[in-house]
């Protein structure tokens, strides 16, 4: 069991941790499950506390004293949670802080031999800080400064990464457009040398439907795949989709195509690669949940729950 538990171990963090010459893979999972449930789509999730960890320029529609909690049971006993709090300063306007770690638990420690000589852990860390501004009603901007930091064993990687993006609404048509670069920055120490970022720059388009509480959202991810040999248009795409059923629970699904065909077990009906996911809200009090369907390597359940302090603080004083 221990051997089947390291063999998956080590699937999943070579791929996080580095592809190729690209480190930090694990940048672009979703730290919460509605950024689970929307394949990462931010435009979706409008309105939602924690949109801004997938745009920056949604930080000027956040509710100040508002703290958003998650927590992930990955696969291989793979463990995930995010932290996020928002708060209005002076000078500064709203401000998001986040704070999203994965522990990856223990492994065997062999030497070249294969005999066992101890344990080893690793863990990825990222704490940022995102501020934006609107700059009409219907645009708004916004950046996110990030820690990273990633140890596997007795090595470790550390660095700084930024997101920028911008967001504009068309109100009378019910579309909306979003343009997001992701994690470009500077690496102080890498594992053996300074790697290349998972840096990309993503295209979102949407559209709120006039007459139903249906929201629909496409996305180009890493647009800079374009210009490899073997690129293909469904690598890129993510279809997602909201629905709100009452002002207080909205249903998303989505599904990032290319992963979907990478996952899928049969050329039949098949759910692999396809995510689900809820909100419901009760006054000052939110939680979240998300399915993530990832085939042959089981399902993953997100939890996460949000609450605004200065609300419940100020029902307290009543």
């Amino acid at each position: 069991m221990n051997q089947i538990k390291t063999t998956l171990l080590l699937l999943l963090i070579v791929p996080l941790c580095s592809y190729g010459q690209t480190t930090w893979r694990f940048l672009n999972l979703p730290a919460t499950p509605l950024q689970a449930a929307a394949s990462g789509h931010a435009s979706v999730l409008s309105g939602e506390e924690d949109a801004f960890l997938s745009n920056p320029a949604f930080a000027p529609t956040l509710r100040s004293g508002t703290l958003t909690t998650s927590y992930t049971r990955y696969v291989a006993d793979i463990d995930m949670g995010a932290l996020t709090y928002s708060a209005e300063l002076p000078f500064a306007g709203m401000v998001g802080f986040s704070v999203h770690y994965i522990n990856y638990g223990s492994m065997p420690e062999t030497d070249e031999s294969g005999n066992k000589t101890g344990t080893f852990s690793a863990s990825d860390l990222v704490a940022g800080v995102t501020g934006g501004y609107s700059i009409a009603d219907t645009l708004s901007i916004g950046v996110s400064v990030k820690f990273v930091s990633s140890y596997i064993g007795v090595y470790n990687s550390s660095g700084m990464v930024t997101d920028a993006g911008i967001y504009h609404q068309w109100n009378q048509l019910g579309l909306f457009t979003g343009l997001i670069l992701r994690n470009a920055g500077y690496q102080f120490d890498g594992y053996s040398k300074r790697e290349k970022l998972p840096t990309t720059l993503n295209l979102q388009v949407g559209k709120s439907l006039k007459y139903l509480p249906v929201t629909l959202g496409l996305e180009l991810n890493d647009i800079g795949q374009v210009e490899e040999d073997d690129f293909k248009i469904i690598n890129l795409l993510i279809v997602s989709g909201k629905i709100s059923l009452s002002p207080t629970l909205t249903v998303y699904a989505s599904s990032h195509l290319g992963r979907r065909e990478e996952l899928k077990t049969s050329g039949g009906f098949d759910l692999s690669g396809i995510n689900f996911g809820a909100s419901l809200a009760a006054k000052a009090f939110s939680m979240q949940y998300s399915y993530a369907n990832l085939g042959l390597f089981e399902g993953v359940h997100r939890f996460g729950v949000s609450f605004n302090l200065e609300s419940i603080t100020g029902q307290v004083r009543d």
